[in-house]
């Protein structure tokens, strides 16, 4: 991970731990490690974006990602464990699935 305002680089592991290893501390900061990005009930929507190429004619692909559970553990703060389900619709074609990380 490159640190926002001092360039240099440090490992993703050593973000968001309460200790600061970047020069202007931005490892730390409240932006970087916050949580509500990941919160329980969030959806995110949105169609495929052109260009890649897991589907042909994309841009008809409908996804939905609802996270269901956020998880820290309290001996490895900066790693953020979620579940969720993924819906999807293109064309005559539904389907969901549900992910999680694991710890």
């Amino acid at each position: 991970l490159r640190c926002l305002e001092s360039g240099e680089c440090i490992h993703e592991m050593l973000v968001c731990d309460g200790h600061v290893d970047c020069a202007d501390g931005s490892d730390e900061w409240g932006d970087v490690c916050d949580d509500s990005l990941f919160a329980p009930g969030l959806v995110y929507k949105g169609y495929l974006a052109s260009g890649q190429t897991c589907f042909i004619d994309a841009r008809r692909m409908y996804i939905e990602f609802q996270y269901n559970k956020v998880v820290r553990l309290p001996h490895l703060p900066q790693a953020v464990f979620t579940s969720g389900t993924l819906g999807w619709r293109y064309k005559w074609i539904n389907g969901s699935e549900t992910y999680e990380t694991k710890d």
